[in-house]
C-alpha cells in the first residue's frame, strides 16, 4: 500500500494510512458484514433463532423467517 498522490508527506514517505473498517478479502469482513444485518434484522423486530443463530425470525400477524449463509440471506 502507498499513499494517495495528493497526500505524499515529504518526511512520511514509507507511512501508510490505516484502515478504520474491514475491507473484502480480509478475515473480520465475514463478522462486520453479520453485526451490520444482524442491526438491521433487530430494527425489524426479529429476534436470533435459539437453535442456530443465523436464523431470525418474528412471530406478530405475519410470521416472518430470515436466514443468513455467508453473504446471502433469504426471508419467507
Amino acid at each position: 500500500m502507498i499513499q494517495l498522490e495528493d497526500y505524499v508527506q515529504l518526511r512520511e514517505k514509507t507511512f501508510v494510512c490505516r484502515l478504520k473498517k474491514s475491507l473484502y478479502g480480509f478475515k473480520q469482513v465475514a463478522k462486520q458484514w453479520n453485526i451490520k444485518f444482524d442491526t438491521l434484522l433487530n430494527e425489524y423486530n426479529l429476534v436470533t433463532s435459539e437453535v442456530d443463530p443465523c436464523v431470525y425470525h418474528n412471530q406478530g400477524v405475519m410470521e416472518t423467517i430470515c436466514a443468513i449463509f455467508v453473504d446471502d440471506g433469504f426471508c419467507v
